[in-house]
């Protein structure tokens, strides 16, 4: 009798410790979320400060928005470009809002927490790995989501991959909360400058480290674009997120980015003529598509699709006299030619 007080005792208490971790942790979680969300996406948090930075010193002045994957986020230097204005005499706000390790899941999300705030760009560029069209889930994604981003991308991403990735991170990062409260641990931070710039490029690569980023780059794309093929998924999110800008009242284009020769040989032989019927896809909707990925030399590159300095400077140049100028000048733009 004793024994089975006892039993009951310690399964009482054993809930009552498991429930209250479990409420702890979620409230943790919920302070994250609400008051630091750098500690889950830190270069969101550093991107949107700056440009809600810049809008508020002229709020009528337009914002042409460049969101990308990690490719577009180095290569594009809003801050050499000239100043544009539109035919009304109004200075063009450019602003770079990639992401590393993006993708058409992500850019809907970003897409999705920029209206929630009230941000209305009048022009948005998003960029398109072909690759990335075979399918892939975002690997990347749960570490930087918060619970009102899982509503969001719940129609799209994987639910039994979404969810336990989500909560695999609550489970291994809340806990060291209160140690950055404690200003144990150091306030996250992410190297960019005033409009979105990347401040981290280099000026080159030896070989060695040429050669093992390469291999990680083969890692991950060379299978996808080996077995390229065009699947629903990411095809709808490319047209859900043009359709989402295009309803905002938002002019939007599409860049494929600058990759190296090496890159390029890993697509199937089919794989032009299946990504050119996707492309013509998207042009139907009055989306033109800007084809760079013959702008840049080899040598521009540090791994076949991420760029040196010198590739962001050649890209960033190019960019503003074949795309920037035209387009912001309302003049046609239509497929720029490798």
């Amino acid at each position: 009798m004793v024994a089975r007080i006892h039993r009951r005792t310690a399964r009482t208490a054993l809930l009552y410790a498991v429930s209250g971790f479990l409420a702890l942790l979620i409230t943790m979680t919920a302070a994250i979320e609400r008051f630091h969300p750098q500690l889950y996406d830190v270069e969101h948090v550093t991107r949107n400060r700056l440009l809600r930075e810049k809008l508020s010193e002229n709020p009528e002045r337009p914002l042409y928005l460049a969101l990308g994957t990690s490719r577009l986020g180095l290569a594009l230097l809003p801050e050499k470009l000239p100043t544009y204005q539109t035919p009304d005499g109004r200075d063009v706000l450019v602003f770079n809002y990639s992401h590393l390790g993006a993708a058409p899941a992500f850019h809907w999300m970003q897409l999705h927490r920029l209206y929630a705030e009230g941000i209305r760009p009048s022009w948005v560029l998003l960029d398109l790995i072909p690759a990335q069209l075979a399918g892939r889930d975002d690997n990347f994604i749960s570490h930087h989501v918060g619970v009102r981003d899982l509503l969001v991308l719940h129609p799209y991403v994987q639910a039994h991959k979404l969810y336990p990735r989500y909560l695999r991170r609550i489970f291994e990062e809340t806990p060291r909360y209160p140690a950055y409260l404690a200003g144990l641990d150091p306030e996250p931070s992410f190297g960019m400058f005033d409009l979105g710039g990347y401040g981290g490029l280099v000026e080159s690569v030896d070989a060695e480290t040429r050669t093992r980023k390469t291999a990680v780059t083969r890692k991950l794309l060379a299978q996808m674009a080996g077995n390229f093929q065009i699947c629903p998924r990411p095809a709808r999110l490319m047209h859900d997120c043009i359709r989402l800008c295009q309803e905002r009242g938002a002019k939007v284009s599409v860049i494929m980015m600058p990759e190296g020769s090496q890159l390029r040989s890993w697509y199937a032989p089919d794989s032009e003529r299946l990504l050119q019927s996707y492309l013509g896809q998207v042009r139907v909707l009055g989306v033109p598509v800007i084809d760079a990925r013959k702008w840049l030399d080899d040598a521009d590159f540090s791994d076949e699709h991420h760029v040196l300095q010198r590739g962001a400077d050649k890209f960033t140049a190019r960019f503003a006299k074949e795309v920037l100028t035209p387009l912001l000048c309302e003049k046609p733009l239509t497929a720029t030619a490798p």
